[in-house]
């Protein structure tokens, strides 16, 4: 884990860092109000993640919205710009988020057990730009337009809670931006 931007420029949000090791180093800057994330990896995926993360640690329950989007085409449909919780910052953790896939795919990503496979719930909307995370007790809910999923997740004492990019290319930096952020503790 590597540590790239002063926390004060973050907002909200603690520190960021890639996880796992990609091989391109992430960042994030403000922009205008906006948070930028860049981030490589060859995914968040199967049982281990590469991806940069701007996070803040917490324990008990937490709400997270934010307006995601992309800077330019991209090179992979299946970039990913995701609210995400995690047990850990390892890149086989426990976690839980939902993705904004390149090619407008949504969906409730999570691995409920260090190191499992992960698994996914499509959500029937595409392309939303407006998503939404909680935590509340070992319910980790997400919402995107009208649609919502939900997951039973384990996490335990303090988690980190924030905003994720995954180019899903080794040797590619993708761009998201992440706007009208609220964090906000529900406990």
């Amino acid at each position: 884990m590597s540590t790239t931007t002063d926390s004060s420029r973050l907002s909200a949000f603690d520190q960021d860092g890639d996880v796992g090791e990609p091989q391109l180093p992430g960042s994030a800057h403000t922009d205008a109000g906006d948070l930028v994330i860049t981030g490589a990896g060859h995914n968040m995926w199967l049982d281990r993640d590469e991806f940069h993360f701007v996070w803040k640690e917490v324990d008990g329950d937490w709400s997270l919205d934010a307006t995601a989007h992309f800077d330019g085409e991209g090179v992979n449909a299946h970039r990913k710009a995701v609210l995400l919780v995690r047990q850990d910052l390892g890149a086989e953790a426990v976690y839980a988020g939902i993705a904004l896939h390149g090619d407008g795919l949504t969906s409730l990503q999570y691995r409920s057990e260090s190191g499992a496979m992960t698994e996914e719930i499509r959500f029937s909307v595409n392309a939303p730009t407006r998503l939404t995370l909680r935590k509340v007790g070992d319910r980790v809910e997400t919402a995107a337009g009208d649609e919502s999923h939900a997951v039973q997740l384990p996490l335990s004492g303090t988690y980190y809670l924030g905003l994720a990019v995954c180019s899903h290319v080794d040797d590619v930096i993708e761009t998201a931006r992440f706007s009208d952020i609220e964090l906000d503790a529900l406990s």
